[in-house]
């Protein structure tokens, strides 16, 4: 039971005189174990903490060895398993879900390393099916915008839309809404030729819904 008398602040105080802080799973097990009281809040901190990491480091973007090397999907897992309530409402586009979390999509798009090109197609679910969508991509969106991967399996998994309101606006009958899948949307892309390969290679890794 942790001190009733104790702040979060004063958690961080202690991790700070206990020195540097590696935010890998069985670290934030063991202060969570220390302070149960304070198990979201150490969850939040951690991830942030491996946010802020991958945006220092020399790596260009997350990548599926980087994932595993700091733990942080069993850590994700463990940040969201509190959020029932949230993958209980009803699901929302992508691009709603990176503007809840105050970021740019541009930005968001970059920091997991697709163009705005697979971004919008990922928002409007054109890229079907959703089981051949690399559960790498979904767990890079869901630590970036501090979700749940279930939010984001969810977005992915609404009605597909045209490629604009104007189409639709100027269309005299029902617009045939077009699909891909992931392969054909990654190498039909302006993406540079390693990010293909490694997108590529991250769906041969492992794909769909857990």
């Amino acid at each position: 039971m942790t001190r009733p008398d104790l702040t979060f602040d004063d958690i961080l105080a202690i991790m700070t005189e206990e020195g540097e802080i590696v935010p890998n799973h069985g670290v934030l097990v063991e202060w969570i174990a220390r302070f149960p009281d304070f198990a979201d809040e150490l969850a939040d901190y951690f991830a942030a903490l491996a946010f802020q990491l991958e945006e220092e480091s020399d790596v260009p973007h997350l990548d599926a060895e980087h994932f595993a090397n700091l733990a942080v999907s069993e850590a994700m897992n463990l940040l969201h398993a509190r959020d029932s309530a949230r993958d209980a409402e009803p699901p929302v586009r992508l691009s709603k879900l990176v503007e809840r979390a105050g970021f740019s999509q541009e930005a968001v798009a970059s920091k997991i390393g697709i163009n705005m090109e697979i971004f919008i197609k990922l928002d409007r679910c054109r890229i079907q099916p959703i089981d051949g969508i690399p559960r790498l991509l979904v767990e890079s969106f869901a630590l970036t915008i501090q979700t749940s991967i279930r939010q984001v399996w969810a977005a992915f998994s609404l009605p597909r839309v045209a490629s604009s309101r104007s189409s639709l606006l100027r269309s005299h009958q029902r617009p045939q809404v077009l699909s891909e899948t992931w392969e054909e949307a990654v190498t039909g892309s302006s993406l540079p030729q390693p990010e293909k390969v490694r997108w590529l290679r991250a769906a041969r890794e492992g794909t769909g819904p857990p």
